[in-house]
């Protein structure tokens, strides 16, 4: 009897028992693995009634786990849109005028280490586009140098081609900060004409001139942009793709030169001494020794720029894809 009765038992335990383990399968924790296809969109699978996947939707999307392996190598696969880094801007420059720029960033979401540091630019700088403005300025505004007026000019263009490099690469703030590296071919001059008032005298180093008749004294510096570039630059994000730039840098070139020139009627003389036709012989000698006190005096204004270097500083606004 006692037999029968723990037979019985264990028999009527078995359907609960097997009840325990249908919910157990129902309840337990779905696979909630992310995939992605072959076409580099995700996708999450979704589990059957049981929390399973089904083999059709493992045979029909072609997926593989989401490793940060191959998470990183989608990354790298993905080419993106076709404009993506391409980048064009306008600007200023101290001493190279208007500003004008196109280039290409590789694009910072790639996570090879080299890639998303590097990119190029051309870059072109001219006052022409400013010189009628600056002219008709000065024309009305003339600068006052002992009682005769003082009318000032700059002119040039240079071209550049510059290769940048972003040493923090996607770092949040410092990944816009480049070192740039190129060559740049053109010219620069910068200088004035003094026009003197008939009668009027005017002082260059020691020495007092008179001239009676109108009088031009022109002196410019000249300066070839030619040679390798070597600077820093900036780039502060505005608003989607907007940004300002700033670039500071200086080409290596040969040292400027000055040129003088006296355009003048009527006679000259210095110092209080006899008045000379300027045509006359004894005139030329004092035309010279004016021209080379020009050239001196211009020198020692400019001495700052005179070097074998010519600085560019350059600020504006661009836009990058």
């Amino acid at each position: 009897m006692k037999k029968f009765i723990f037979t019985f038992s264990v028999l009527s335990l078995l359907p609960s028992f097997a009840f325990a383990e249908v919910i157990k399968s129902q309840t337990s924790p779905i696979n909630t693995t992310y995939s992605y296809n072959t076409n580099n969109s995700y996708t999450r699978p979704m589990p059957n009634e049981y929390g399973a996947v089904s083999d059709d939707f493992k045979a029909t999307q072609n997926t593989k786990t989401a490793t940060p392996e191959n998470i990183k190598k989608s990354f790298q696969e993905d080419d993106g849109y076709f404009l993506e880094g391409f980048q064009f801007g306008v600007g200023l420059g101290a001493l190279g005028g208007a500003n004008a720029q196109i280039g290409y960033r590789i694009p910072q979401r790639s996570y090879n280490f080299w890639k998303n540091r590097f990119g190029f630019r051309l870059d072109y700088n001219s006052w022409e586009p400013l010189q009628g403005y600056i002219e008709d300025y000065l024309e009305e505004n003339p600068i006052e140098v002992d009682n005769n007026n003082f009318y000032g000019k700059i002119e040039g263009t240079n071209y550049g081609a510059l290769i940048d490099f972003y040493p923090f690469g996607n770092t949040w703030a410092l990944g816009n900060f480049r070192l740039s590296a190129g060559y740049y071919s053109g010219d620069f001059s910068v200088g004035g004409t003094l026009h003197t008032k008939a009668s009027e005298t005017f002082e260059m180093e020691n020495s007092t001139y008179k001239i009676t008749g109108d009088a031009d004294l022109t002196a410019m510096l000249e300066a070839d942009v030619k040679g390798p570039y070597a600077g820093v630059g900036f780039d502060f994000a505005l608003l989607w793709g907007l940004k300002m730039y700033f670039d500071a840098g200086l080409v290596f070139t040969d040292k400027p030169t000055i040129s003088t020139a006296l355009d003048a009627t009527g006679k000259i003389s210095v110092n209080g001494g006899p008045e000379q036709d300027i045509d006359s012989g004894a005139a030329q000698d004092i035309i010279n020794e004016l021209l080379e006190e020009t050239k001196r005096e211009y020198e020692k204004e400019l001495e700052d720029i005179t070097k074998e270097y010519f600085p560019m500083i350059k600020i504006g606004f661009m836009y990058r894809f």
